[in-house]
């Protein structure tokens, strides 16, 4: 399957403010939502993991080493309660850490597969392609050659990246508060 297009080198993103330049009415007004568990690095890290950043393109930016990013991206589930970072990063959508205004494509939408909307919705919830495979009746191969065309369809460079993706595209709604 061919890969997608060139990976762009880092996706841009705001800076990220030092949490002592973050009084307490500063770090809502810079984005750090003070109901979740996550510090301000975490919420900047699942931010830039949602775009689709590797471990060593986020370390770059942020100047820091990249074991401390491996790190870091591993203590995010855990802190928000679930399986791995693709739920994470749909947690962060559906408690508004993360942001993103649906820009519905049609072309896209038209092209998934039934198969494809029941694979990214289990990968939201933090599903691997082992317990997609027996949910679904189909062998790991197929489930994991099918995400590889999943990500390639719907322009993703990872799992997180794809839970992304499936907000902006629409394919997920943010649950009402209440």
């Amino acid at each position: 399957m061919p890969a997608p297009a060139s990976r762009p080198e880092l996706v841009e993103v705001p800076p990220m403010l030092k949490p002592e330049q973050l009084g307490e009415l500063g770090r809502v007004a810079n984005g750090w939502n003070a109901r979740t568990p996550l510090t301000p690095f975490e919420e900047y890290l699942l931010r830039v993991t949602s775009l689709g950043n590797t471990v060593r393109q986020v370390a770059r930016r942020m100047e820091v080493d990249p074991k401390l990013v491996h790190s870091v991206r591993e203590i995010v589930p855990v802190k928000l309660g679930v399986p791995n970072l693709a739920a994470a990063v749909d947690y962060g959508f559906q408690n508004g850490i993360l942001l993103a205004s649906p820009q519905p494509n049609s072309n896209v939408n038209r092209s998934l597969t039934l198969l494809d909307t029941i694979q990214l919705g289990y990968w939201a919830r933090g599903l691997g392609d082992a317990a997609i495979a027996a949910k679904v009746g189909r062998q790991i191969p197929t489930i994991t050659s099918n995400g590889n065309g999943l990500l390639e369809k719907i322009g993703a460079w990872n799992r997180p990246h794809a839970i992304r993706r499936g907000y902006r595209l629409g394919l997920f709604a943010v649950k009402a508060a209440g």
